[in-house]
């Protein structure tokens, strides 16, 4: 396969808002605790029915957020949590590993409610008209990082509501080749799957098998 230099993404875009507002919750949530105002709850993880994994297939199973998936085993997987419900996932195959390349799928997971608190609610794109192009700027750098933004249509992924869209660099000098990528609402959580073209057959299997436990 070829590789792909990794840039900044729509994925990436969204991921360095969310950090950055989770940081800011990170403070007053210290700030809450250390003043005494942290309430005490008694929860139970939920329980997540696992579908078997066809030949050829592994499941990933993330119980807290209720969802689980099948990928690849040419793929290996990892995971990185960053605390209030935000997680990403990296699909890689071994010819892949260099970190400063694009992995073949990846995942990022976030709250909606966080999603909704930075502008980058689930239902501003879901009611886009498909083909409908909107710029979104890095939190970082506006004047030199940036996505064009095309919502493709609204799909259904397992009966949850869904939106596939492609992305490219603004400005784009080097000519990168288009992310593309599907947004997933689940409960109260928002996942972005995000790959390229020469990986959509992967990334449709990984979708085909997604299931939320509601």
């Amino acid at each position: 396969m070829s590789k792909r230099k990794k840039y900044i993404g729509v994925a990436l875009i969204l991921f360095m808002y969310v950090i950055i507002a989770v940081a800011g919750f990170f403070v007053i949530y210290v700030l809450r605790d250390t003043l005494g105002l942290k309430k005490s709850t008694i929860s139970q993880t939920p329980k997540v029915s696992l579908i078997p994994a066809p030949s050829g297939f592994q499941t990933y199973q993330n119980s807290e957020q209720k969802y689980s998936l099948q990928y690849p085993k040419s793929l290996h997987l990892q995971e990185k949590p960053y605390g209030f419900g935000v997680n990403t996932i990296e699909l890689r195959s071994e010819e892949n590993a260099d970190p400063a390349y694009a992995p073949e799928i990846q995942v990022l997971t976030v709250p909606k409610a966080l999603a909704a608190t930075i502008g980058q609610d689930f239902e501003s794109y879901y009611k886009m008209n498909e083909n409908e192009t909107k710029t979104i700027k890095s939190p970082l750098n506006e004047e030199e990082s940036a996505e064009n933004f095309t919502k493709v249509r609204n799909r259904e992924i397992n009966g949850l509501r869904g939106l596939d869209y492609t992305s490219t660099p603004s400005p784009n000098p080097d000519n990168q080749v288009p992310e593309i990528g599907t947004f997933v609402e689940a409960g109260d959580n928002l996942l972005i799957f995000a790959t390229h073209e020469e990986s959509r057959m992967q990334l449709e299997e990984v979708l085909k098998s997604f299931n939320y436990q509601k």
